[in-house]
């Protein structure tokens, strides 16, 4: 399959997850084409229509250096200068998926013609995405104020050579790696948030806990959309439970507050979402060119702050901390399922004759996984060199965000996995089966760790189920019984 691109509204969420996850191709339509191969021969009139304008990058050197305005020999000069890394990252690389997003997003200014590239360069990028020699990006060591460094990464073997003028700003500036990142982060958040609703409906189904603290009249009454989401999502997961045997009386607080933290955790889903659907259609370049006009029939270029995504930071710094928020969640989830004031059942969730049982053995895991969700919560911010030179003072934080949130839907993950652990052990002690929606869920944890009688490597087991869940993340059916 081929995505076509024609204008900016191809830009979607569901387009980046065919071309980064499902590996997809992109094409330009001849409508683009003729944008794009109009817009540059109308920016290369407004070049010769003005020998001492001042163009970044074009009729100037970079940084600094567009203090002063080049002469002809030096601008042909700057059109075929060499980009000035072939790879400054170090350490572990971005996957695949993260590349081909980035380079995604890079075609933006590419079919609106704002960019003002050569269309058969342009045509070179694309093709980046049929999956021959996809360049690799790590992740340390780049940080910069935009995402210079970052793109010349991607794209120093286009730079230089025969480039011509502003082919490397069209390259290697704007922020189309903070939507890449983004988008990524999104479509994953859309995939954990379906599973989060469904691991802590089969914990209310372990604990058996009285479903009026899931009535649906507390929508309207409550008046939050994304609560409400939350609550419906619960509702259906729970629908045709067995009301018999449930507690009459009210359930330990974290049971209580599932759907209006679920929401929340929504809200910043919803809120990714629209940040990185943003920033997928956004023109960020710097300088844009601005298409002919009848005032501007040559059109013109805007010096602006693209290169920074303000947006996408913030966004994922909110995920992070719904993410916590569920894993200290699961630590009190946890604790009350191997509570017999809490479930009735006997101390330590034995289900055979073993000396310590299931919440002995995994007690601890979910402290050290909750702690470290918690720790990766710590917004990432701007920073910067207050005694750095005069134009590249202030670091865009949008890396160490989209690292902060990898790493943080990690942890819950784990904690997520020691949850179903526990409730299947739960339900398997009481002898119950859970609503029926949740039985495949169930199904496919105790195919990787069935209910624990006598001694067994159970962490060990665990591994196996939080890469399960981890690949859930990623689109995968881990729902099936296997």
């Amino acid at each position: 399959m081929t995505v076509e691109l024609n204008d900016q509204d191809d830009f979607t969420l569901e387009n980046l997850k065919r071309v980064a996850w499902q590996d997809e191709s992109v094409v330009f339509s001849n409508l683009c084409q003729a944008r794009m191969s109009d817009a540059r021969q109308s920016f290369l009139r407004l070049l010769a229509s003005d020998e001492n304008q001042f163009i970044y990058g074009v009729t100037t050197r970079f940084g600094l250096g567009a203090k002063n305005i080049l002469d002809a020999d030096g601008r042909r000069a700057m059109a075929t200068q060499t980009a000035f890394s072939r790879g400054s990252g170090v350490g572990e690389p971005y996957p695949a998926r993260v590349v081909r997003a980035m380079i995604f997003a890079r075609l933006t200014n590419f079919v609106t013609g704002n960019s003002a590239i050569t269309p058969s360069l342009a045509q070179s990028v694309a093709n980046m995405l049929d999956g021959r020699d996809l360049p690799t990006m790590r992740k340390g060591g780049q940080d910069a104020s935009g995402e210079s460094t970052n793109l010349a990464e991607l794209y120093w073997h286009l730079m230089g050579g025969t480039c011509g003028e502003k082919n490397n700003n069209a390259l290697a500036n704007g922020s189309p790696c903070s939507a890449g990142l983004a988008g990524d982060a999104a479509l994953r958040a859309r995939n954990r948030l379906k599973l989060c609703e469904q691991v802590f409906a089969l914990s209310i189904e372990a604990v058996g806990t009285s479903l009026e603290h899931y009535d649906a009249a507390l929508a309207e009454l409550w008046g939050d959309p994304y609560d409400a989401a939350a609550l419906a999502s619960l509702n259906q997961q729970l629908e045709g439970a067995d009301s018999g045997g449930r507690r009459f009386y009210q359930a330990p607080v974290s049971w209580r507050i599932v759907p209006r933290v679920l929401g929340q955790t929504r809200r910043a889903v919803v809120h990714l979402e629209e940040v990185a659907q943003v920033a997928l259609r956004a023109v960020t370049d710097n300088p844009i060119y601005v298409l002919p006009d009848h005032q501007s029939p040559n059109g013109r270029v805007i010096h602006n702050g693209g290169f920074h995504n303000g947006s996408a930071y913030v966004a994922m710094n909110g995920l992070c901390e719904a993410w916590a928020d569920l894993a200290t969640l699961v630590g009190f989830h946890l604790k009350g399922l191997a509570n017999p004031e809490v479930t009735g059942l006997g101390a330590g969730l034995r289900l055979g004759d073993e000396e310590n049982g299931l919440a002995y053995t995994l007690g601890g895991v979910q402290r050290s996984f909750g702690r470290k969700a918690r720790l990766l919560a710590s917004p990432a911010v701007l920073s910067g060199e207050i005694d750095s030179d005069s134009q590249t003072d202030v670091t865009v934080p949008t890396f160490d965000a989209f690292d902060k949130e990898v790493d943080s839907s990690a942890a819950l993950d784990t904690c997520l996995a020691l949850l179903t652990v526990f409730a299947s052990q739960v339900l398997a002690i009481a002898k119950r089966e859970p609503a029926p929606a949740l039985r495949s869920l169930l199904g496919a944890v105790r195919h990787l760790v069935p209910p624990v009688a006598g001694v067994r490597p159970v962490a060990a087991e665990i591994a196996p189920l939080i890469a399960l869940f981890a690949s859930a993340a990623l689109g995968e059916d881990v729902l099936s019984s296997r």
